[in-house]
């Protein structure tokens, strides 16, 4: 090869070197500014870059990357979606980071909003997504450019319509409105505070709707239920058909207890017209409809001008029935008590003093109503002031018998009991000998008398009644 040969070839190829470098530049330099085929001439560099048109990216669809230390660290999709240490954004704005550490964060230098995701320590939780403020600051939410709507507290308070909630959840409101309320679209239960129709500013909570308001405990059935007509039932969804209700399925746990440890009543029931307090009981010959009890003084009192008392049905007493009165010779400090005279039949008892006149006779009227209650009299007849004989000379016939004495003039005390024959007697015959019912049966009317303890009464005994002191 000639000189010249040589020297042309070197001098192509240095040419072609050069283009080939200026080529690759050409390849190589990003469309980062101005117009979109910025050339060599042209670059992106670092110090800074003046831009009249333009943006930042790409012109397919490839995403744009923008790394440090050759790692990526954020990533523009085609679709636009943004990701921060993920290469693959589900959302318009996805962060990822290692569990347990902040993510987005907002700040003026004192206070800051921030996002972290990770489990808690203090309480502990499970993993869990979080909002709030890396510095010691209330978290404030707001609606329409307002100002703060809800705060969240740095002690865990949380306010609506208030800055500084004093309590776990504290709601604000103007008077006379609701403040918190859950609904399911047909029944609404809420909160409210205002003076209604009181007339006295008071705090309210109840149903918006016409539905009962039910209280329970231990996510069980309503415990306390209050009707919307005003009843208030408890231990039950039934309504009585009175203001307040009491219903226990316990026999260890009263339907109703009131205590008083000063000389007060436990409790007062008045009523107009009617009867002020009823005690029922469903419980067969066990139960009992009112039970009175008494460590020392009286268990059950009773006042009326007409009635202190009034039972329909038989009376069981398993003390002594006596009459008190006051002693005629010591009335302040001695009392006078008369026994009740039992009978093994319904007996009513009728006396009176007659004297006889010159024939020796004596008529006895007895009551108009003698002949229709009561029926089998039985006579006595005692002699007064001489002795004579003295007889019934005539039974009882209209309501009238007739005593004759073998003298005249002679004074006779006269008695006769007879047995009770009205219609309600003889519905409800008398009967003085009875097996115990089922329920009664191995138990006792008087069970100390018998050696046995007081449980074995066929009645609550003292220990089975309320304490004397109320326990809390």
């Amino acid at each position: 090869m000639s000189y010249f040969s040589r020297r042309r070839r070197s001098v192509v190829c240095w040419f072609a070197a050069v283009a080939g470098c200026l080529g690759l530049a050409l390849v190589v330099s990003p469309a980062f500014a101005g117009d979109a085929r910025t050339s060599a001439a042209t670059p992106w560099v670092t110090t800074g870059n003046t831009l009249s048109s333009g943006f930042l990216g790409t012109l397919n669809s490839f995403p744009l990357i923008v790394r440090t230390t050759n790692v990526e660290r954020l990533r523009v999709t085609p679709a636009g979606s943004v990701g921060i240490g993920t290469a693959t954004p589900a959302d318009k704005l996805t962060v990822r980071t290692p569990t347990a550490s902040y993510g987005i964060s907002h700040t003026d230098g004192t206070t800051t909003l921030s996002s972290w995701v990770g489990a808690g320590s203090s309480p502990a939780t499970v993993a869990s997504g979080w909002l709030g403020t890396k510095s010691f600051s209330p978290l404030q939410f707001f609606t329409g450019g307002r100002g703060s709507q809800m705060t969240l507290a740095t002690s865990g308070n949380l306010g609506i319509g208030v800055t500084a909630p004093p309590d776990r959840l504290s709601v604000k409101t103007a008077t006379n409105s609701y403040g918190v309320t859950h609904s399911d679209g047909t029944t609404t239960v809420g909160s409210w505070v205002g003076a209604g129709s009181s007339g006295i500013a008071s705090g309210w909570f109840g149903t918006r709707t016409n539905s009962p308001l039910r209280f329970f405990t231990n996510n069980g059935a309503g415990t306390l239920n209050v009707y919307p007509s005003g009843e208030v039932g408890i231990g039950s969804y039934a309504q009585f058909g009175s203001k307040l209700s009491s219903r226990s399925s316990s026999a260890s746990v009263d339907a109703g207890r009131f205590d008083n440890t000063t000389a007060g009543r436990a409790i007062t029931a008045t009523n107009t017209n009617g009867q002020a307090i009823l005690g029922r009981s469903f419980g067969g010959t066990s139960g009992i409809g009112v039970y009175g009890f008494s460590d020392g003084g009286t268990g059950v009192y009773g006042y009326g001008p007409q009635w202190a008392g009034y039972f329909l049905g038989n009376v069981n007493v398993t003390g002594t029935v006596f009459r008190a009165q006051d002693d005629p010779r010591d009335p302040a400090n001695k009392t006078l008590a008369s026994a009740a005279v039992g009978a093994n039949e319904l007996l009513n008892v009728f006396s009176g003093n007659v004297t006889t006149g010159a024939s020796g006779e004596a008529t006895v009227q007895l009551p108009a109503y003698f002949s229709a209650a009561y029926t089998d009299p039985r006579y006595q007849l005692t002699v007064v002031g001489q002795f004579a004989q003295a007889i019934v000379a005539r039974e009882l016939k209209n309501n009238t018998f007739t005593i004759r004495t073998d003298k005249p003039n002679v004074k006779v005390s006269w008695q006769v009991t007879a047995v009770r024959n009205d219609p309600s007697a003889t519905a409800h015959p008398f009967q003085a000998e009875q097996d115990k019912p089922a329920a009664m049966r191995g138990k006792y009317y008087d069970p100390q008398a018998y050696g046995h303890p007081a449980t074995d009464s066929v009645t609550p005994t003292a220990s089975a009644a309320p304490a004397a002191s109320p326990t809390p």
